[in-house]
């Protein structure tokens, strides 16, 4: 995987991590790994399996390449979309990047 692929990959677990108010220990248990091995993963020391990234990928409801190669801010601006706020408002969420990475 290219390190830019780490990256993206570690600022998107990251990212969505804070966005849905979890810690990396109850994420780790939902994963069925340690939460040593989340942490690598969200510093991107290392990436989980192919199998263990489809998981992830299901959880927050992504594709495999989306959690690895989109901007983090284009995943949450995709989330709040999902949400449709009331009377087509939308949401601004630029604040994000500099609070997220």
């Amino acid at each position: 995987m290219p390190a830019s692929s780490y990256k993206s990959f570690s600022e998107n677990l990251r990212s969505l991590r804070y966005y849905f108010g979890l810690t990396q220990k109850e994420l780790a248990a939902a994963f069925d790994v340690l939460q040593e091995a989340y942490s690598k993963w969200e510093r991107g020391a290392s990436r989980p399996a192919s199998a263990r990234l489809r998981q992830i990928a299901e959880y927050y409801k992504f594709s495999a390449s989306d959690l690895l190669h989109r901007d983090s801010n284009e995943l949450l601006r995709e989330i709040l979309d999902r949400a449709s706020p009331p009377q087509g408002r939308r949401i601004k969420i630029s604040f994000l990047k500099n609070r997220c990475v």
